[in-house]
C-alpha cells in the first residue's frame, strides 16, 4: 500500500503492516504553497498507479529524519527521473547517494531546454 504525501515522498506499508516514510533520492520537488506543488504530487500519484513497484537503495539508507532514501521504479520508469525530466523536480546532488546522477543531471537539463514545469515561463 502506498500514500503519496508529495512530488518527492510517499508512505509505503509493507506485508507486515509496517509503515515507512520513503523520499525519492537525488530530487526536491516544490513544498506546499510553492508553484507546481500540486502539480508534481498528482505525477507522482498518478506515476505509482502505472504498474508494479519497486525501490533500489543506494550507500545511504536514511536521511537525518529517518526517512528511507530510494529510486523508485514502476515496472520500467524510473519516477525520480520522470519527475525531473517533467521539470516537477530540481536536481539534488546528494553526496551519498550518486548511482544515477548522470541520469538526473540529463532529465533536469532536457527539462531546462524545453522550459517544462519549474523552467517553464508561467511560473
Amino acid at each position: 500500500m502506498i500514500r503519496v504525501v508529495d512530488g518527492d515522498t510517499i508512505y509505503v506499508k509493507s506485508a507486515e503492516g509496517k509503515r515507512f516514510k520513503l523520499r525519492y533520492i537525488g530530487i526536491d520537488c516544490p513544498e506546499k504553497g510553492e508553484s507546481f506543488y500540486y502539480a508534481a504530487s498528482r505525477m507522482n500519484k498518478k506515476l505509482l498507479q502505472r504498474g508494479e513497484l519497486r525501490f533500489e537503495f543506494d550507500s545511504q539508507l536514511k536521511d537525518q529524519y529517518g526517512r528511507l532514501l530510494a529510486y523508485v521504479f514502476i515496472d520500467d520508469i524510473m519516477a525520480n527521473a520522470e519527475l525531473l525530466r517533467l521539470g516537477l523536480a530540481r536536481l539534488y546532488d546528494d553526496p551519498f547517494n550518486i548511482k544515477y546522477r548522470a541520469l538526473f543531471r540529463k532529465m533536469e537539463k532536457e527539462a531546462r531546454l524545453n522550459s517544462r514545469g519549474l523552467w517553464s515561463k508561467k511560473r
